[in-house]
């Protein structure tokens, strides 16, 4: 991102000092336009860590306080702690008269969406999600593109099945971040963790005006514990349902999903879009190593195959940011925002309610409607 006169500078408000809290600081900096870091956390010595890295920064040890300083027109703020605190302080960043950008899992209840939905409505702000971190795979555009303008023909089936063997948060990655194994701290495990990057995938290629969740299945399959092993364990690492996504045409899609970062099955990182007249398999989440995509169509029964670069270095840490601040300056962007953000994560939500009772149930887009921001 290339800093011109044309661009606005801006302050950055952390909620949070800890490893997304530094991600997300990097991210500003590389925008070349950041004014200010202001940052906020009980801890002493994360606050003390924060600031090695990022000496001129701002330090509080309330999110109040910092956010009691008077608001500036392009103030963003970030809330990068443990999802169970998600709801009060993007609450109270909101009612501070300044958008903000939330951490995944945007809330891990839907008592929690619509009380942020009323708060968004009375501010007239804007709330982002992380969840639309991995947008700008370019694979993911292309498929995208594809089912947008009907070359696979009428969509009816989705794989969606990405599975490490061993790849928990709090044990295998982020050892000292003990919390996302605390299933009152996290909401949840695996689905926690990574469903609303997926959510957030299938909703931008296929626009769903509702998701009817079926059946949910969550598992912690026995595993050896290793040195490692958080006190509390108890969140699930495999997650398997059966949705149905329903389309604007009408139409209805069945998809297959299943997440693991904890069990016995292979590794895979299978992405299918299989429609009448051909599908689509590629690499769903994507790193800095070629993302490829498999392209089968009727016409000739063959694969082509096509492999794309990285869009850029730590692409999917700076998105969240850099695409906000495009959204917020009226260009073209890929973000997960407002009404779109709150019906994911309704989704997300619904998913452990319907493994809780063993019941389907089905979430509507039109329950969580736009509003219109006003200057």
């Amino acid at each position: 991102m290339i800093n011109t006169q044309a661009d606005p500078q801006f302050r950055l408000f952390i909620v949070g000092s800890g490893f997304m809290a530094k991600a997300h600081s990097r991210a500003a900096i590389a925008t070349g336009r950041v004014s200010e870091i202001h940052s906020a956390d009980p801890d002493r010595m994360a606050r003390k860590d924060f600031q090695s890295e990022f000496p001129k920064s701002f330090l509080y040890d309330r999110a109040n306080t910092m956010l009691s300083i008077a608001p500036a027109q392009n103030d963003i703020v970030v809330i990068a702690t443990p999802p169970w605190l998600h709801e009060s302080y993007v609450d109270l960043a909101l009612r501070s008269h300044r958008d903000v950008i939330s951490e995944s899992p945007l809330f891990t209840s839907r008592e929690a969406t619509k009380s942020i939905q009323t708060t968004l409505s009375e501010t007239q702000k804007t709330l982002f999600s992380c969840g639309g971190r991995f947008l700008n795979n370019p694979a993911t555009q292309k498929v995208a593109s594809l089912v947008q303008q009907h070359q696979l023909g009428e969509i009816y089936s989705v794989k969606l099945r990405q599975c490490m063997p061993r790849m928990r948060f709090g044990i295998e990655l982020q050892p000292e971040s003990k919390w996302f194994a605390d299933v009152k701290q996290n909401g949840g495990g695996c689905l926690m963790d990574w469903g609303p990057y997926d959510l957030a995938n299938l909703d931008y290629i296929l626009a769903p005006k509702a998701i009817s969740i079926l059946h949910v299945r969550l598992a912690q399959p026995e595993l050896p514990k290793s040195s490692a092993h958080p006190p509390i364990f108890d969140v699930e690492s495999h997650a398997i349902a059966t949705l149905i996504y329903h389309l604007p045409d009408e139409s209805q899609v069945q998809v297959h999903y299943e997440r693991a970062t904890g069990s016995y099955e292979p590794e895979r990182n299978e992405a299918t879009i299989t429609g009448t007249r051909g599908s689509a398999e590629w690499t769903l989440m994507g790193s800095n190593e070629p993302i490829q995509l498999l392209l089968r169509d009727a016409q000739n029964e063959s694969t082509e195959t096509f492999t794309f670069k990285s869009p850029g270095e730590l692409w999917s840490s700076r998105a969240p940011l850099w695409e906000a601040l495009k959204k917020l300056k009226n260009q073209p962007h890929l973000v997960v925002a407002d009404g779109d953000a709150l019906f994911q994560s309704a989704v997300l939500s619904g998913l452990y309610e319907s493994a809780a009772s063993g019941k389907p149930l089905q979430i509507k887009r039109c329950d969580f409607s736009d509003h219109t921001q006003t200057a």
